[in-house]
């Protein structure tokens, strides 16, 4: 089975533990790089379990890369990708 970048509409082949294709990758600030690496468990492309944190540090990259392909300057990005998280976070937060 194929595994191609996460970058929407790139049917860029890359091997299962990369997330994007280089060029894709390169689009993705250096401080969500780290995070993402940070949240990535090793095997997590075979048994495909990431953890919540991986797929929250990946969403937004992704969106990130989006933004970016469409021309938005990185400032207004990470200001939108900021409420998203404070969003996402909320939805994770146990209710007593």
């Amino acid at each position: 089975m194929s595994h191609t970048c996460h970058a929407d509409n790139c049917k860029k082949e890359v091997p299962p533990k990369m997330f994007m294709c280089l060029a894709h990758w390169k689009m993705v600030p250096k401080d969500m790089q780290r995070n993402i690496w940070h949240h990535y468990r090793p095997g997590q492309e075979r048994d495909k379990r990431p953890t919540i944190n991986y797929l929250k540090a990946t969403k937004m990259a992704r969106c990130m890369v989006a933004f970016k392909e469409k021309g938005y300057p990185e400032a207004m990005i990470r200001d939108q990708l900021k409420l998203m998280k404070d969003y996402i976070d909320g939805l994770f937060v146990k209710k007593r």
